[in-house]
């Protein structure tokens, strides 16, 4: 009995090791943060939102559509969406493994679904054995995939009570918020189709606010993204945007956009400069870092007294990129202090990041000088061959 007791804890002890090497795996093959839409998100971008039932081996009967991207196409009755054989059944199958769990029966579903470039119908984000375009719903709850571990597969959970997170409650839930969510969409289209730039760019920048986003947009579209495309015309309705924030807005998104359009066109970015050194000193929540971006592209001396004091800044990231800053507006009056500023730098981990930033800064504001300081920080083992990453230097 005694030689069996030990045999059986050695193999439970082998189980549980090897079901910890699959977890291993599982997680290492879908490594990183995966998609993580809200079905606001997921009815922008989808081709086809349909409501059906699964009748087996990726065929789906089509109870309704909710949307399809070309309006005169036909839907089929039935249409064949292969990927769904691969959605995993088990509710926390990852915490299951080794236990007699039955999938859930359900066969109704929602689908937000885009065009393959085989032209193949197929769930948003599908990955391992679960997408972000699939959702399982019955009588009682939704049914969709979340990634319960960093790094970790999609696993199927069930909605929470309160209908938090992003699986809806229910099937009323579900429908309240695609609801909601083609309304934005084809508010955002109608945006994107005025011919003005100015008016776009105005009325695209209302969505960067709470106060003026239309009521029940979620933050759905890359707005950094379209507006950068307008290009300098989009430059007046940012510095409104930066004018009517309140101190507790979010502006990374709207300082980050001047700061694209400035890198090829910079001049276009002097009517914002006033309204982003009053922000540089008075940041709230928003990035030192990602404010000072903008600023190094404008290239604007009056921002000057503004950037300085950044130098003595706590996080290295936004000293190195005030010195950026300062070299671009030709501050010779700032050489001395980032000389000090990359004479103390000696983190190897520096070199092609801070160091190197603050090296850069110094041979822009003054060739002659900075030679011999970048040489001499260079006899820091971790400093060696700086020079080799500042164009002109040779």
């Amino acid at each position: 009995m005694k030689q069996q007791s030990t045999t059986n804890r050695k193999i439970v002890r082998f189980v549980d090791v090897f079901f910890m090497f699959l977890l291993w795996v599982t997680a290492s093959a879908e490594g990183g943060e995966l998609p993580h839409k809200t079905i606001q998100q997921m009815c922008f971008t989808s081709d086809l939102i349909i409501d059906g039932a699964h009748i087996g081996y990726g065929k789906v009967h089509v109870n309704h559509i909710f949307y399809k991207s070309m309006p005169t196409i036909v839907i089929p009755k039935t249409i064949y969406v292969s990927l769904i054989t691969r959605h995993s059944r088990i509710i926390d199958e990852i915490f299951m493994r080794g236990k007699n769990v039955p999938p859930i029966t359900t066969n109704r579903l929602v689908l937000f679904l885009i065009k393959s470039k085989e032209g193949m119908f197929q769930p948003i984000d599908v990955i391992g054995n679960g997408s972000q375009g699939l959702f399982w719903y019955d009588d009682k709850a939704c049914y969709g995939y979340v990634q319960v571990s960093n790094p970790g597969p999609y696993c199927l959970m069930a909605s929470k009570p309160g209908g938090s997170g992003r699986i809806p409650k229910d099937k009323n839930a579900m429908w309240k918020e695609i609801k909601i969510g083609l309304e934005q969409r084809s508010r955002w289209e109608a945006v994107e189709m005025i011919k003005d730039p100015n008016e776009r760019a105005r009325q695209m920048a209302t969505y960067l606010l709470p106060d003026t986003a239309p009521e029940g947009y979620a933050q759905s579209v890359n707005l950094r993204r379209a507006i950068r495309k307008i290009g300098p015309a989009a430059v007046p309705a940012l510095v409104e945007v930066l004018k009517k924030a309140k101190p507790e807005d979010g502006l990374n998104s709207t300082v980050l956009t001047l700061y694209d359009i400035g890198l090829t066109h910079p001049d276009a970015l002097r009517p914002a400069v006033p309204a982003l050194c009053k922000l540089l000193s008075k940041p709230g929540s928003n990035s030192l870092y990602y404010i000072l971006s903008p600023l190094t592209a404008a290239r604007d001396p009056r921002a000057i007294l503004y950037v300085r004091p950044m130098l003595k800044h706590k996080d290295k990231q936004v000293r190195g990129q005030a010195a950026r800053a300062l070299a671009a507006m030709k501050d010779q009056k700032s050489f001395d202090e980032i000389a000090i500023l990359v004479e103390e730098s000696k983190n190897p981990d520096d070199l092609l990041d801070y160091t190197l930033e603050l090296a850069r800064s110094l041979f822009e504001l003054d060739p002659k000088r900075a030679r011999p300081i970048i040489k001499q920080v260079e006899c820091v083992p971790g400093n060696a061959g700086l020079h080799y990453f500042i164009a002109g230097f040779n």
